[in-house]
């Protein structure tokens, strides 16, 4: 719950919207999956408000990487469900 109450101030302190994608995914998937995807949102938005380090963008390749953990760890999950509740 603190992590959420955490999100939510600090998308609104930004100007970020979606954070409510963010925390609906924390809790139907899990929370060590998408508080990264936030935190990754998070970083591009300070660097287009100019609050970020200079050199801290998202290369094409960082995306394409999260993409890839994204899809392995959706995957495993769906996966599981499958197997810890047959005929799901």
């Amino acid at each position: 719950m603190a992590v959420w109450l955490w999100m939510l101030t600090e998308a609104r302190r930004l100007g970020q919207r979606g954070v409510w994608w963010y925390i609906a995914g924390s809790i139907l998937i899990g929370v060590s999956t998408f508080v990264p995807l936030f935190l990754a949102h998070r970083e591009v938005v300070r660097a287009r408000c100019g609050e970020g380090r200079e050199g801290a963008d998202l290369s094409t390749g960082d995306w394409a990487g999260m993409a890839l953990v994204l899809a392995v760890a959706l995957g495993y999950t769906a996966h599981s469900f499958g197997v810890a509740l047959p005929g799901l």
